[in-house]
Parts: structure tokens; C-alpha cells; sequence
């Protein structure tokens, strides 16, 4: 999580005034992640910063396994908003993106990918 502050904070001081940065993250709500959804929500009740952290994603996800790497970091829309504002940017946009092209075992309910638009501001 550390890391994706860090390069968020560098895209903002790079930007002018009213620049924006475009942030698309995968979500816990792909289907190949079902599994994992229990635990998300555990993570969220207890106030975790980072919920979607899996350190070992073959714990979670199995059938595509061999594709990915262990370590993934997803999102869900108040992540994502709150990992923006933390970094210094004003939330532009931010919504869910169905990605009707993702195979039929990764497609979930409309809600694979969250993006947003943050706005550096000063």
C-alpha cells in the first residue's frame, strides 16, 4: 500500500494545477475472487487501510493461479477514494467499470474494475 501512495504523491507533483491522474483497479467483486470476499469484509469492519492485500493469492484463486502473481492489492470504490484523498487529490469521478470482456470464470456482477479521476487541486 506504501508503494502505491508513493507513486501516487510523485504523479501529483508532477501535475499542474487541476491535473488529473486516471487510476483503474481491479476489484474483489471478480468472480475469481469469491473466495476471498469473507475475509474482505472482516478487513473492512475491523478499519483496515488495505483490505484487499493478499499476500498469497493462491490461497484465494486457484484456477488462474498460474497466470498472476501471489501478491495483489484490490480495491473497491471507498479504497480507491480514500487512497486518492490521502495522496492529495480531489475526486473528480469514481465509479465501477463492467468489463464485459473479462472471461466468464473472472466476470462478476458489473463490478470488476474501479476508476476514478483525482484532481490535484493546489
Amino acid at each position: 500500500g506504501h508503494r502505491i501512495l508513493k507513486i501516487l504523491e510523485k504523479c501529483r507533483q508532477l501535475l499542474r494545477k487541476d491535473g488529473k491522474v486516471f487510476v483503474i483497479c481491479d476489484t474483489v467483486f471478480m468472480k475469481n475472487w469469491s473466495a476471498f470476499i469473507p475475509e474482505y469484509e472482516k478487513r473492512i469492519s475491523n478499519g483496515e487501510e488495505w483490505p484487499g492485500l493478499i499476500e498469497n493469492s493462491e490461497k484465494y484463486e486457484r484456477a488462474r493461479f498460474q497466470d498472476r502473481q501471489r501478491f495483489v492489492n484490490l480495491f473497491d470504490e471507498e479504497v480507491m477514494k480514500n487512497v486518492l484523498i490521502k495522496s492529495g487529490f480531489k475526486i473528480e469521478e469514481i465509479g465501477y467499470i463492467d468489463q464485459k470482456h473479462y472471461p466468464v470464470d473472472m466476470k462478476g456482477d458489473g463490478r470488476e474494475s474501479v476508476g476514478a479521476i483525482g484532481v490535484k487541486s493546489s
